[in-house]
């Protein structure tokens, strides 16, 4: 370390002050990725000290002795084990001692002893080599080691109580952001589930306890309108790639980290003497009662979840209509990868798909509301009032909210062909964009909602895009639908049959080589 040093600056209105270089005697750098493994390095030769000694703790099981050990370490948290008050004295010296030889010290105010003799807690402090006193533990303190407070046991109930009441503060400390459905659940996995998947394997939860936990995580998206009460519970927790918000099902996590780690317990215990005897002592001292080899029950599959799904009335219409042989399952889906929809508009959209919006026909029918005599819709008084004719069938709508929706996916189309063929340099976003009824350029024509004349007289003459590739001698004509999904097949056929003449008549007119059309 003689060659070890550091400066010290300070910036105070735009002059800096250096000062000379600070040798450093102890200690590592802090932040340096390399510093944890010069860490351990430093203090690996501990684990050999302290085990050369032969004061350890047996561990018995049904009397007999099975194994030893006389410490925990990670990094430069220790617990040290001993069977006898001078044993720990003596392995606390050893400690203390080597601690000094490398340059490190105890943190006293950290520091406990534990003294416990056929079940009765005993008070023995322990007075280091510097006269400092390590105090002895009182029978109700506990201690943190590796993030759990523990004594001659860990109070799981307690525990989890801290653990739930946690995780629920991080839960709406991120729902108060405005982060996008996306990268909402993202940071809610990353930030929030972790709290508690770190406590499986040690902590015992019951499958009430997850199931409560589940069930609370969606109570709290919905007090903050990011998720609608009535929507699928299963769809909360599918990936976003298979129709889900991707949500990690905690009960799910616990059951697969449990499974895991009981395999990796069992494993090692093949061929390690510890970790046989760490299985054989486990009789449901942990969650992962190693001492029962019986295999845990793993979670169900997606294509297990999503065949569940398919049997229900509602929820399962969504992935009933994925499955039709003309709808495009991953394109369907996509949005979901890319979403930059905020999370409140995402719950809606899958309260949507799952039919529980609160239409009259779903009060009357599936609610079961008496006093909803008739479910006629509310504004053409025609039809029943469902998802799918308020979305598209209603004719008090079709003028208005229908018409604009259509101009406003067609105005996408639009500016992207303008953007690709060269025909604008426009940055403008989508949503404030402005077709312009022609644009052309010295290879390319493009027509916005413009009236076609031919030498027949065709009714269907406007359709709302066409593209006339000048250097090719080709045209592209599009018109956008957007049908609901039990209509598609039919809107798709009306539209070819209904621009068919138009596309003759066109190629004949312009002596076109190839005429292309896109319903």
């Amino acid at each position: 370390m003689e060659f070890w040093k550091t400066t010290l600056q300070i910036t105070l209105n735009e002059q800096t002050i250096q000062s000379d270089p600070i040798m450093i005697r102890r200690g590592i750098f802090q932040g340096d990725s390399l510093s944890p493994l010069w860490f351990c390095l430093a203090i690996n030769p501990l684990y050999d000290v302290l085990n050369s000694c032969n004061y350890e703790f047996n561990i018995r099981i049904n009397n007999q002795r099975e194994n030893r050990i006389s410490h925990l370490l990670y990094m430069d948290d220790i617990k040290i084990y001993a069977s006898t008050q001078n044993q720990l004295t003596n392995l606390l010296n050893l400690t203390e001692q080597f601690s000094g030889d490398i340059g490190m010290s105890f943190g006293i105010e950290k520091c406990k002893t534990q003294a416990i003799r056929k079940g009765v807690f005993h008070q023995l402090p322990h007075i280091t080599q510097n006269k400092e006193i390590i105090e002895a533990q009182e029978r109700n303190d506990t201690y943190k080691y590796l993030g759990f407070c523990q004594s001659s046991h860990i109070n799981h109930t307690k525990t989890k109580t801290q653990l739930k009441d946690q995780y629920v503060a991080r839960l709406k400390l991120k729902l108060k952001t405005q982060l996008n459905g996306k990268n909402l659940m993202k940071a809610v996995n990353t930030f929030c589930v972790p709290l508690l998947t770190y406590s499986f394997g040690v902590i015992k939860w019951s499958k009430t306890d997850l199931e409560n936990l589940n069930i609370a995580t969606r109570k709290i998206f919905t007090q903050y309108r990011r998720h609608h009460p009535k929507s699928s519970i299963e769809r909360f927790s599918l990936p976003r790639q298979n129709g889900g918000r991707g949500f990690q099902n905690l009960e799910n996590l616990y059951q697969r980290q449990i499974s895991d780690l009981k395999k990796y317990f069992l494993k090692r215990a093949e061929r390690n003497e510890m970790f046989r005897t760490i299985t054989r002592a486990d009789l449901n001292h942990t969650p992962l009662n190693l001492s029962n080899t019986e295999e845990i029950h793993t979670p169900n599959t997606i294509d297990k979840i999503i065949s569940g799904l398919k049997q229900k009335q509602l929820h399962g219409k969504f992935y009933k209509d994925l499955e039709e042989n003309h709808v495009n399952k991953k394109m369907s889906l996509i949005w979901l990868k890319k979403s930059s929809l905020y999370a409140e508009t995402e719950g809606f959209v899958f309260a949507i798909q799952d039919q529980v919006i609160n239409t009259k026909n779903y009060r009357k029918y599936i609610i079961k509301n008496p006093n909803i005599k008739n479910d006629c819709c509310r504004l053409c008084k025609a039809k029943p009032e469902t998802i799918q004719h308020i979305i598209s069938s209603c004719s008090i709508l079709a003028q208005t909210d229908y018409k604009a929706r259509h101009d406003n996916a067609a105005k996408i189309i639009h500016k992207e062909l303008a953007t690709l063929m060269n025909l604008i340099e426009d940055t403008t976003p989508y949503y404030t964009y402005i077709p312009s009824p022609f644009f052309e350029n010295n290879k390319y024509k493009l027509y916005w909602d413009r009236t076609i004349l031919t030498d027949l007289n065709i009714t269907a003459n406007r359709p709302d895009i066409i593209l006339i590739k000048k250097h090719t001698n080709e045209a592209i004509l599009i018109d956008i639908a957007i049908p609901n999904t039990n209509n598609i097949i039919q809107t798709y056929d009306t539209k070819i049959s209904k621009y068919l003449q138009l596309s003759i008549e066109m190629k004949s007119m312009l002596n076109l080589k190839k005429f292309q059309f896109y319903p």
